[in-house]
């Protein structure tokens, strides 16, 4: 009898301490208006349930398709403004909500807040930050927003996060340690700090038609920094501030088209696809390729050389070729050409501040055979450039041996320059001046090509003799450069 007496006596409390342990179940109109009225500086939701509004089904409606009716939220009489701060806590989300038309003033934190199917935010606007950290969802989708700051947190195990036309401000991070992690963004505005991406274990990140800029000359970007994505795509996107892609590798594609980078751009630790990569080579020339630490470029094409930054030049170079066994692998000559002469450009100051440093000669000798190389053929990647050069150099001995005739000349030089400025001669009489002195020019032309292309011996008399010799030995040398470059070329194309 007592036992039965206690059983009844403590029942309430049993059936009262259930009820406090079971989650509060709300509807989504129901949240907004408590939300929308809530007096209190923070609005405070733990261990709940959104469920969808059944006679109202307007949160839960796939607006994809209906963009046009959310459109210019924030100057419609259906916005509705949330003035307090915002804490989600253990919260479950139904499947394929929506929550279109809300603008929050404070800061908004959501934790621990799951979901099995899609969750919109369709013209939303948080004008003091958003943060979620420990959030798990099929696709997270941020459309027509607006985010003055961004802040994803450790545990975030959402499959897809998608964002179209929003603008975000301040810091975004997003760090998926547990499972893949698929981004994607299009013509969207990024204003920020940092903007830092990584997972452990693959997934795909795509960027459309994005402008990124820094709230200042420290911002920087960064993807990667652990683990490996299966694709990676830039396209058609600005970046106004550092991009760090570094110490991670992408397995099936990379796709860098038509962007733009304002700033430096590090690569170093970045291991690439080589069968499947396309990221053309003039979005990175004119020393955009750099190396970063801790999201500061500590060393690029352009940096001052010195003992410090011997560990970064060589750590550069491994950059380059990378990308040069890419451009090898995909055919495109074109971006392994120029990808090669920036990365020949730098190793050549290298050779100079070696020389400056040591005065050893075979630094003297490489940085001055580089140097040559680059001027008459662009370290043996273009043979039309030799071509065209033996042309000049043939053209410029002409003219020496004008100055230095090979026979007499049938007029005096300074006869002819004061025949053709001051002398009253006709029209014809000056053209017949021109025509002797044109028909010298191309003799001596005739024999410095000789000269070019044999050892220099000729008919020449006097000085001229030497210089065809000098001239000789000049052609033996570009004959060599050019012939090695158009088998080069040759070879590739094999």
């Amino acid at each position: 009898m007592r036992l039965f007496l206690m059983f009844i006596f403590s029942l309430p409390g049993m059936l009262q301490a259930q009820q406090a342990s079971a989650p509060r179940r709300v509807t989504m109109q129901a949240l907004l208006q408590e939300m929308h009225q809530c007096t209190d500086t923070v609005y405070i939701l733990r261990a709940a349930q959104i469920i969808p509004d059944v006679p109202e089904n307007r949160f839960w409606t796939d607006v994809q398709n209906k963009r046009g009716t959310w459109n210019g939220p924030f100057n419609r009489s259906d916005t509705l403004q949330i003035a307090c701060k915002v804490y989600f806590e253990n919260v479950t989300i139904a499947p394929n909500c929506v929550w279109p038309c809300l603008v929050f003033k404070q800061s908004v934190l959501f934790e621990h807040i799951e979901t099995s199917g899609n969750w919109r935010l369709q013209s939303c606007r948080f004008e003091n930050g958003l943060t979620l950290n420990q959030v798990k969802a099929g696709n997270l989708i941020f459309d027509h927003c607006e985010l003055a700051s961004w802040l994803l947190g450790t545990q975030i195990d959402v499959h897809d996060f998608t964002c179209n036309e929003s603008d975000f401000e301040g810091d975004f991070r997003l760090s998926n340690q547990s499972s893949g992690l698929n981004f994607s963004t299009q013509n969207c505005n990024f204003t920020i700090h940092s903007l830092m991406l990584n997972a452990l274990k693959g997934g795909s990140i795509r960027m459309e038609n994005s402008f990124v800029q820094g709230l200042d000359s420290t911002a920087f970007i960064h993807l990667g920094g652990v683990g490996y994505f299966d694709y990676l795509t830039l396209e058609r996107d600005t970046f106004l501030c550092n991009l760090l892609i570094t110490d991670c590798s992408v397995k099936e594609r990379l796709n860098v088209f038509k962007c733009r980078f304002a700033e430096k751009v590090a690569m170093q630790g970045f291991d690439v696809p080589e069968k499947n990569t396309d990221a053309r080579w003039y979005q990175f020339d004119q020393g955009h390729l750099a190396i970063a630490t801790e999201g500061k470029m500590v060393f690029s094409g352009t940096t001052a050389l010195s003992a410090e930054s011997e560990d970064d030049f060589y750590s550069l170079i491994k950059v380059y070729y990378q990308l040069l066994r890419a451009y090898k692998y995909t055919g495109d000559e074109e971006s392994y050409d120029a990808c090669f002469i920036e990365m020949k450009d730098l190793i050549t100051r290298k050779s100079r501040w070696n020389w400056n440093q040591s005065h050893r000669m075979n630094d003297f000798a490489e940085w001055q055979l580089n140097r040559f190389l680059r001027l008459f053929c662009d370290y043996g990647v273009n043979p039309g450039k030799a071509l065209f050069m033996s042309l000049i150099i043939i053209a410029l001995f002409g003219f020496i041996y004008l100055l230095f005739p090979l026979e007499p000349l049938p007029f005096n030089w300074s006869d002819l320059f004061y025949g053709l400025t001051v002398g009253k001669l006709s029209f014809a009489q000056r053209i017949l001046l021109i025509g002797i002195a044109l028909r010298c020019w191309l003799n001596a032309c005739g024999y410095s090509m000789n000269a070019f292309v044999t050892l220099g011996y000729g008919h020449g008399r006097g000085f001229a003799r030497y210089i065809a010799v000098a001239e000789g030995l000049l052609g033996w040398f570009m004959f060599s450069i050019f012939s090695a470059s158009l088998i080069g070329q040759i070879l590739s194309q094999g």
